[in-house]
Parts: C-alpha cells; sequence; structure tokens
C-alpha cells in the first residue's frame, strides 16, 4: 500500500527542502493549489504552468550571441529568470504534458541545479509538479528517466470532516461579503454523505461498485460522465446561491448540480438544498441561549460551530453563545470554535471569548482538547 500524505504534510515537506516533487493523487482533490500555498508561506513570487496547454516553443524564444557567435534560448518570464531570487513554479499536469514539452523542461526537474535554456535558476527556487495515478486511466505518461529526478509524493484525499472544516474555514467571499466562499450547505451535505469523499483506490471492488458519487475508472474514464471531487463540490456553491437568490428555479439548479458533481451527488445535494434544514437562527440563539433547541445533526451543528465566529458581533453575544454552546454535548465541538477564534487575527473577538468565565470553565473542563498558545 502505498505511503500518503495530506496536502498539509506535502506542503511542510516542500517548503523545508530543495527537492523537485511530483504531487499525485485522485482528481481535483488540491493537488494545483498546493503551489500557492508553498509561496504564500514563503512570500515568494508564484508562476504557473499548465503544461497540457504549452509548446515547445512556449518555453522560451532562440536568440543569437553575435559576440560570441552562439545560439541561445531566452526563457519565458513564467520561470522567473528575470526576478534573481526564489520562486515557486508549479508544472501543472506534467504527466498529460506531450513528450516533446516534457523534455523542454527537462532541466528544471534537479534538486540541486535548476536550469532552462542554460540559465540557472535561483538555486532555492521550488519546483512542484503534479499529474493524476496511472491507475485512473486518465492518459498520464512518465519516462523513468524522468521520474528519478524528483520525489514522488502520494497525496491523500482529505475525508468528510476535514474537508467540511476546509470549506468553512475559507470564510466569507472577497467578492461578495454577504456570501461564504464554500456555501454552508456543502459541508453539510458531505458530512451526511461521507461516501462522497471516499478514494477509489481505497476501496475494494464491491465498495466502489456501490459509491456513485466518487470517480471510479471503470465507469468514467473516456465516457464524459461527471463524478464528484472536493473542486467539483466547492464549485457548487454559486448554483446553490443562484437558487436561493431566487434567480434559477429548482430543475435549472439540479441540472447545474448533476453538471458539476455528476447524478448520484447532484440530485442529492439539491435534495437537501431545497428542503428546510432544522437549525436555529443566530437571533434565536443570542436572544435565549438556554431554551433554543440544539441540533442533533452533526453536519449542522458543524456549521453552526464553523461560522459562530462570523456572527458574533458584541461581548453580550459572545457571552449567549457560550451559554447555547455549553448545552452541545460533544466537547470537540467547544474546541473547534476556540481553535476558529484564535486563528481569526480578530483581536477584539479574541478579547471578548478570553474574559468570559464560561471560556475559562469550559476550558478547563476539556484541557485535553484546548491549549493555551
Amino acid at each position: 500500500m502505498k505511503l500518503k500524505l495530506t496536502l498539509e504534510q506535502a506542503i511542510d515537506l516542500i517548503k523545508n527542502t530543495r527537492n523537485t516533487y511530483f504531487l499525485e493523487g485522485s482528481p481535483g482533490i488540491g493537488k494545483t493549489h498546493t503551489g500557492k500555498v508553498v509561496a504564500n508561506d514563503l512570500d515568494w513570487s508564484y508562476y504557473h504552468v499548465d503544461l497540457t496547454q504549452t509548446n515547445p516553443e512556449d518555453i522560451g524564444i532562440p536568440y543569437v550571441d553575435t559576440e560570441r557567435k552562439v545560439s541561445m534560448l531566452f526563457p519565458n518570464e513564467l520561470f522567473g529568470l528575470h526576478e534573481d531570487k526564489p520562486c515557486v513554479i508549479m508544472l501543472d499536469e506534467f504527466s498529460k504534458a506531450d513528450e516533446a514539452v516534457q523534455k523542454a523542461v527537462h532541466s528544471l526537474l534537479d534538486a540541486r541545479k535548476k536550469y532552462i535554456g542554460g540559465k540557472l535558476l535561483h538555486k532555492d527556487t521550488k519546483i512542484i509538479c503534479t499529474g493524476n495515478m496511472s491507475s485512473d486511466g486518465l492518459g498520464d505518461n512518465i519516462q523513468a528517466h524522468t521520474m528519478d529526478r524528483w520525489t514522488v509524493i502520494h497525496i491523500k484525499k482529505p475525508n468528510a470532516k476535514q474537508f467540511a472544516l476546509w470549506c468553512l474555514g475559507q470564510g466569507r467571499d472577497k467578492d461578495n461579503p454577504k456570501r461564504d466562499t464554500v456555501h454552508p450547505l456543502v459541508s453539510a451535505w458531505v458530512m451526511r454523505e461521507p461516501s462522497s469523499m471516499d478514494d477509489y483506490p481505497d476501496l475494494s471492488e464491491e465498495e466502489l461498485k456501490t459509491n456513485a458519487f466518487i470517480y471510479n475508472p471503470d465507469l468514467h474514464n473516456g465516457t464524459g460522465v461527471k463524478f464528484g471531487t472536493p473542486r467539483g463540490y466547492v464549485n457548487t456553491t454559486d448554483i446553490i446561491y443562484a437558487y436561493q437568490d431566487g434567480v434559477i428555479d429548482e430543475n435549472i439548479m439540479t441540472a447545474g448540480l448533476v453538471g458539476t458533481i455528476g447524478e448520484a451527488g447532484g440530485h442529492a445535494l439539491s435534495n437537501l438544498v431545497v428542503k428546510d434544514i432544522d437549525m436555529p437562527t443566530w437571533e434565536e440563539i443570542f436572544n435565549d441561549p438556554t431554551n433554543t433547541e440544539v441540533p442533533e445533526d452533526p453536519a449542522i451543528l458543524l456549521m453552526l460551530v464553523s461560522t459562530a465566529i462570523r456572527h458574533i458581533e458584541d461581548e453580550d453575544q459572545m457571552s449567549a453563545w457560550f451559554k447555547f454552546m455549553k448545552r452541545i454535548p460533544h466537547n470537540e465541538y467547544i474546541a473547534l470554535f476556540i481553535t476558529s477564534v484564535r486563528g481569526s487575527n480578530d483581536e477584539e473577538k479574541n478579547d471578548w471569548m478570553l474574559s468570559r468565565p464560561e471560556y475559562r470553565d469550559m476550558k478547563l473542563e476539556n484541557k485535553h482538547l484546548v491549549r493555551d498558545h
């Protein structure tokens, strides 16, 4: 069995070593996003090159050095040579690129001496390549001598809870602050349908046959039939909001969801969007925290706890929320809220939380889950 790393573990490895990495994993699980995260964490420039859309001549332009009487290659700015400082270069879909393109960027892959067109890149520049598993049957092909130049990391697909927490942690949409970046119902649905986050290599043949949500190479390869991926689930957000805003009707929404995450997932998510969810309003929680009914559905609890910080606007509401939260039977939700406040960089709300006697009591009762910085 392959040893797999989460995206977070892969990011830590990439940031702290000079190796060139090939990230291998199922479609739509966030491999490409890794490069941008690494660049942001290091405060370096980020260059993304989709090798399936690249021709060999796109790598650089030949020119003649008349003094030395030789021809040279003037590399494309996508390789960061003009900055003369370290950067992160993502060679996306490397394994699907034409062989000629793979050969053209081959000199970038050496861990200690990366160069293109005879020009050396900064010694600390990080090269990250991505591709799908050969067993996916998606046309991935890499030569043996190429495999010897990089470190292969098998990326682990997040489970339902991990993905739901990631979605809820994306916060508000920068272009529309009244909306969440990922619709909360996406998290709720994934929590209710945890098999939607299964990864087919980890399933038995019988389990794979009964999972209609995810990619199955025997059913989906070359058929044009949609299936569910984390990327697809995120991309349902605008469709759900369009329905809730009254811009489209239920049939149009369902068709859009099916076209984004497949038949099984699209219909299941549509049903959740259309029906009323038994969830208390924030007004009810803040006005009557000791009597407002606490949901039993873990997905709804996760939505409430993970988004609470966005709705709390003063100390009284923070106090009311703690009174409500104390009635939640599962302590891990308390730890999640405290962690979300600490990680929000909102000093005012953090002070409100720290000043609450309920916080101190909860912290003492859950020392194994809540730790000081």
